[in-house]
């Protein structure tokens, strides 16, 4: 992850084909149409992990995660001082290599549990994408050659959809796309790759999964037709919840140039996954970000982890208290209870005498 393209040159489909087995890492910042890249690819032909986190409120056509990756996931970025909705570089340099070599062995135990023998599997965890050299290690270890679909989509929807759903601010959002869009791009330069955006695959679904086949695996190149009504009915515009337009974001004062640059490379990227231009407009803009984050990353991310600490005491606080009052309502409601059987006894004594 130092920020420096390999020298190799790509690598072409049909030569990783030539290998044997093959894993396609779809790559993209959350809420960027990972999900649903990735069941297209499913829908191709690629092989799905056998326990998937379940779908929910906010992505009710399912992730297409695994779950135990996941999990595992999390817990590695937790004994790194890390989180999902970290924007800083990862260095797995810090990592003992007894420590290092044990993450890699318990990640290629669950791919090994999760995907069989499969000769094409797709994986996706937008964390990966600030490990992805760690799982082509891990890959290349258990004979799975490595390739790459980088999914994009106008960083203002990002922005929206996670607003919505975790409250999270513009600013903020925007540099955990940076980290990820760049790590996953650097990343996968000497990958078969595709770079395809969540509104060409909503506009034109067909289109988009005949080119990804083309890209990613030639041999999926003969599922693409018969697979296409299962893949329009899945892709369809009632998933694009939030929509923002190329001109608004151009057009906006409050996003930050290296957004914009890096929007457009990807989008160039899209047309040709290898545009030198692109890739070297990318490098100025991941130099630029990761010494800004050398100087005010930590700092910012230690107080928003003492805000979250006190955020969660409160909480906790609150849930205490309210838990409390629960337990006494239910200790009044049964004395009400007690009270209004008694009254209802007397007053039958009283009925009773009066007669």
């Amino acid at each position: 992850m130092n920020g420096r393209a390999r020298e190799r040159e790509p690598a072409t489909a049909h030569e990783a084909d030539a290998a044997g087995r093959r894993c396609v890492l779809v790559l993209g910042m959350h809420r960027s149409g990972t999900s649903a890249t990735t069941r297209v690819l499913g829908l191709l032909g690629a092989a799905l992990p056998k326990t998937l986190v379940p779908a929910r409120q906010s992505n009710q056509a399912g992730f297409w995660e695994p779950e135990l990756l996941v999990r595992a996931h999390d817990r590695m970025l937790t004994e790194m001082g890390s989180t999902w909705y970290d924007y800083r570089r990862l260095d797995f340099g810090t990592l003992a290599p007894e420590r290092h070599a044990a993450i890699c062995a318990e990640l290629s135990e669950i791919i090994a549990s999760e995907y069989g023998d499969a000769r094409l599997f797709v994986l996706k965890d937008p964390r990966i994408c600030r490990f992805a050299p760690l799982y082509r290690s891990v890959l290349e270890n258990i004979g799975v050659e490595t390739s790459g679909v980088i999914p994009i989509r106008n960083p203002l929807a990002v922005v929206a959809s996670l607003k919505a759903r975790d409250g999270m601010s513009e600013g903020y959002v925007l540099l955990m796309w940076l980290r990820h869009v760049l790590d996953a791009e650097i990343a996968s330069r000497d990958w078969p790759r595709a770079v395809i955006s969540y509104e060409t695959l909503v506009g034109d679904s067909r289109s988009a999964a005949r080119r990804l086949a083309g890209q990613i695996d030639p041999d999926l190149r003969d599922h693409t037709e018969v697979a296409a009504p299962a893949i329009e009915a899945f892709v369809s515009r009632t998933l694009q919840h939030h929509a923002a337009a190329r001109s608004a974001l151009g057009g906006s004062p409050e996003v930050s140039g290296w957004v914009k640059q890096t929007y457009d490379a990807l989008s160039r990227l899209e047309r040709d996954a290898y545009d030198v231009a692109a890739m070297a407009q990318l490098d100025i803009v991941r130099r630029e970000f990761e010494a800004a984050c050398d100087v005010f990353g930590s700092a910012m991310l230690a107080e928003l982890a003492a805000l979250e600490s006190r955020f969660a005491a409160a909480w906790q606080e609150l849930a205490t208290t309210a838990e409390r009052a629960q337990a006494e309502l239910v200790s009044r409601r049964a004395e009400l209870t007690m009270v209004r059987s008694e009254v209802a006894r007397l007053t039958g004594l009283l009925t009773d005498r009066s007669r």
